[in-house]
């Protein structure tokens, strides 16, 4: 198709047309507005492509065909950045104004899209806004993957000119302004922790009282490409709704490479409980969701559809109630759960079960994926994976738990898991300083959770940075027949990797 003039396009299309004639109006139209809608996928002489979309939207008539109608606005708007992308960079100093205003709206739809970061950075470096475009060559660079998108995307146009990456562009940039290289690693981190959860909507109100909250369970791995999209979008869940109303809790595994941030609790969880076969997997109070594989272009719209989902569920009125309290005495976490309302569940109550979480708030780790910031990383499960059954109609527990003890015991965890392996972790993270306490009642034959509550706790002064640990180094990939899984549904886009 790219290599046909508009001329060989436009006498198939007619025949096409024809021929589809004999089949009724409704697939007439149906045929030209996904002849538009390729036309704009192939990026397919972006003139020709705008005019047909054009007919084609005035010719579908039949009201049945509105998702369609839609697709073509999508189908436009595509065109249009092509179009800007290509006039951005241009010497006519009006259209390449005019370029960059279009790019600058379509980010605010699409805050993720490294062709258009990368065509507003260069419209601003060749404007001499060296501040502005070094935020944005940092966007690129900092955000998970969209240097390597962009890269990729190079590499597919073999008569495109030759391009420094936007990560050499940066330091250029940054080197010519502050006549050194330091403070930009910081710059990158700021730039993330700004900028990656920006697309989240404001915190809401609180959620009456006696409702459900909601347990969110993410199963990810730090070496997974499409696990991305799932941990930014549960990421700004918690932007949007406080912990009295959403609780994320991440359980990291191997899969489908080494992770330092993976535990046994975590994997017994996935792999016996929910019988995981992939990650990324997202449960909501037990219930898991369709279609969370994703990357960063991917989060906002896995966000919106998790959102949906949270909505409905927190207009549930709780059953049971949990209480927890914990605290840190020299070093040493003390917690105690217990749950009121048992007798309301009638026979239910002997499937139910009291599980205990010990979560660390944030984890500052430059994952394999890109992701730099780790948050409420499920280091225990108190009491072990199987929880606490009721007793004598009373469901309850308390625990010491020296934190040096649980810091041991992950070592020893990655240590072990190394030596199995052949692997060396080049980092592992185990301030457990900012800790939280998450207890839940959940139903161990539907795996419904009916109810959870969480606690903050503070393990004396924070020696934890805001830095980054890198993960370079000799880990290396385990083999295993456990794949990223891409998970599909009605609420959220595809798994898919971006294309501009």
């Amino acid at each position: 198709l790219q290599d046909a003039e508009p001329d060989e396009i436009e006498q198939l299309i007619a025949e096409y047309d024809q021929a589809m004639a004999m089949w009724g109006p409704r697939l007439q139209q149906t045929s030209k507005g996904n002849i538009g809608i390729i036309l704009a996928q192939t990026k397919f002489n972006s003139e020709f492509a705008l005019k047909f979309v054009a007919t084609a939207d005035k010719a579908i008539t039949d009201e049945s065909l509105k998702e369609l109608k839609e697709q073509l606005k999508t189908a436009r708007e595509g065109i249009l950045t092509v179009q800007a992308l290509k006039y951005v960079e241009s010497d006519d100093a009006d259209r390449a104004d005019k370029a960059f205003g279009y790019l600058s709206r379509s980010r605010t739809k699409n805050p993720f899209d490294p062709a258009v970061l990368y065509g507003l950075a260069r419209y601003q470096e060749k404007a001499k806004q060296t501040d502005e475009a070094i935020a944005l060559y940092a966007e690129l660079v900092s955000l998970p993957m969209l240097e390597a998108f962009l890269q990729r995307d190079w590499a597919q146009k073999s008569n495109a000119p030759k391009r420094d990456l936007p990560s050499a562009t940066l330091a250029k940039l940054w080197e010519a302004k502050h006549g050194k290289t330091e403070g930009l690693d910081e710059f990158k981190d700021e730039t993330y922790r700004k900028r990656v959860l920006a697309f989240a909507d404001k915190p809401s109100g609180e959620a009456p009282a006696g409702n459900k909250l909601v347990l969110c369970e993410l199963f990810t791995g730090s070496s997974c490409p499409p696990c991305v999209g799932a941990d930014i979008a549960t990421g700004a869940l918690e932007v949007t709704y406080p912990k009295t109303q959403v609780i994320v809790l991440r359980y990291h595994q191997h899969i489908p490479g080494p992770d330092p941030l993976t535990n046994s609790d975590g994997e017994d969880r996935f792999t016996n409980y929910y019988r995981g076969q992939g990650t990324p997997t997202v449960l909501l109070n037990g219930a898991p969701v369709n279609n969370v594989g994703g990357y960063l272009p991917n989060s906002p719209d896995i966000y919106r559809g998790l959102k949906n989902l949270v909505n409905q569920q927190l207009e549930t009125k709780a059953t049971v109630n949990v209480g927890v309290n914990a605290r840190v005495v020299d070093g040493t976490l003390q917690l105690v759960a217990n749950v009121t309302g048992l007798d309301q569940l009638g026979d239910e109550a002997k499937d139910v079960r009291l599980r205990v979480i010990i979560a660390e708030d944030e984890v500052h780790f430059l994952a394999r994926n890109g992701v730099r910031s780790h948050e409420m990383i499920v280091r225990r499960m108190v009491g072990g994976p199987g929880g606490v059954e009721p007793k004598d109609g009373k469901l309850s527990i308390k625990e010491s738990i020296p934190l040096a003890d649980l810091r041991a015991s992950l070592d020893d965890y990655l240590k072990k898991y190394e030596e199995s392996e052949g692997i060396d972790f080049p980092a592992k993270p185990l301030d457990l300083k900012r800790l939280h306490v998450v207890a839940f009642v959940q139903n161990d034959e539907s795996h419904e959770v009916l109810q959870t509550n969480a606690i903050a706790v503070t393990a004396g002064n924070s020696t934890a940075s805001n830095a980054v640990t890198p993960a370079s180094g000799k880990a290396a990939a385990k083999k295993t027949d456990r794949k990223s899984t891409r998970l599909n549904s009605s609420h959220v886009s595809e798994s898919r990797m971006p294309s501009s």
